[in-house]
């Protein structure tokens, strides 16, 4: 089989996907009739072809807005895209991708005056997971004297038992933006870790020093590009946020995440005694925020996608 070439493999399609040759496999519904003289073609909005065991199957594509000739059968990345009978153009994934909401959202922080040093390694002491118009996703808060008075870090929890036995092939977290303030005039970065709260349905303050320090994304959402009130924010789990939804699927269910700053926070942690903010004067603060999961269509959402 080379690059493109389309067939029948069992019950599915089979084709090689022309980035990188890797087989795709398109799996259909049967209709009941064991049709004979053909093997692939379009019938009105879906494609139809005859599996190896002579019975008909069949798959309706997703509209892409273009158009192509009406019956003809292409591939293109990883993906196959046909004409249907109005000249409409289809595709079929191998991949499905299935949207999921958190359980549980919520922040976390500890509220004390210390060192930068000694506040990023604090056990906690606040929590808020109910009620609240936004989700404070990091917070650093000046105290006197060049000390800080507060840390916030935020957790969401994913239940993705119903996806157990399948392979992960990518995921995204979106959230929209609703704060942004730089009081501090420090330019916090924010990026997405581990975390491991001790309940899934419920915070605690102990949940603050619960965060992992490797990124689950390559590369941390600049302050800057950080957006406006209802504007997505995008983060592209990498090879360590895949293996981690992976585990969760084949393990308990759940997907524990949080939100950290990353080039003070994590810094810090890692590397302590070196990355604290600049002080600029008593109790101001920088945070980023976001819409939580109690309001609508802007709530914080995993896309996960699978094969």
């Amino acid at each position: 089989m080379t690059v493109r070439a389309i067939k029948i493999k069992g019950e599915q399609i089979s084709f090689l996907a022309h980035d990188d040759s890797a087989e795709q496999l398109i799996t259909g519904t049967a209709t009941g009739s064991t049709p004979t003289g053909w093997n692939l073609k379009v019938k009105g909005t879906a494609i139809y072809w005859v599996d190896n065991d002579g019975a008909e199957r069949s798959k309706v594509g997703t509209l892409t807005g273009g158009s192509r000739a009406a019956g003809s059968i292409t591939v293109h990345g990883e993906q196959l895209y046909y004409g249907d009978k109005d000249g409409d153009e289809r595709l079929l994934s191998a991949i499905t991708i299935v949207t999921v909401y958190p359980d549980l959202d919520g922040s976390v922080g500890h509220q004390e005056t210390l060192s930068w040093a000694d506040i990023v390694i604090a056990a906690g002491n606040q929590h808020n997971d109910t009620g609240a118009l936004f989700i404070y996703l990091l917070e650093i808060y000046s105290a006197t004297g060049s000390s800080w008075y507060r840390l916030g870090r935020s957790i969401l929890v994913f239940d993705v038992s119903a996806l157990v036995g399948e392979t992960i092939t990518g995921a995204t977290l979106t959230v929209y933006a609703n704060i942004k303030t730089d009081g501090l005039g420090i330019s916090p970065d924010i990026n997405l870790y581990s975390s491991d709260p001790a309940s899934n349905t419920e915070l605690a303050n102990g949940d603050f020093d619960s965060f992992g320090t490797d990124p689950y994304c390559d590369t941390p959402i600049a302050y800057a590009d950080w957006g406006t009130l209802g504007v997505p924010r995008n983060f592209i789990l990498n090879t360590a946020g895949l293996a981690a939804l992976q585990a969760a699927i084949d393990g308990d269910g759940f997907f524990k995440v949080g939100f950290r700053n990353a080039n003070y926070d994590v810094a810090e942690e890692l590397d302590p005694n070196n990355h604290a903010p600049a002080w600029s004067g008593d109790y101001k603060y920088s945070r980023l925020g976001c819409i939580p999961s109690e309001y609508g269509t802007s709530k914080p959402q995993l896309a996960i996608s699978y094969s």
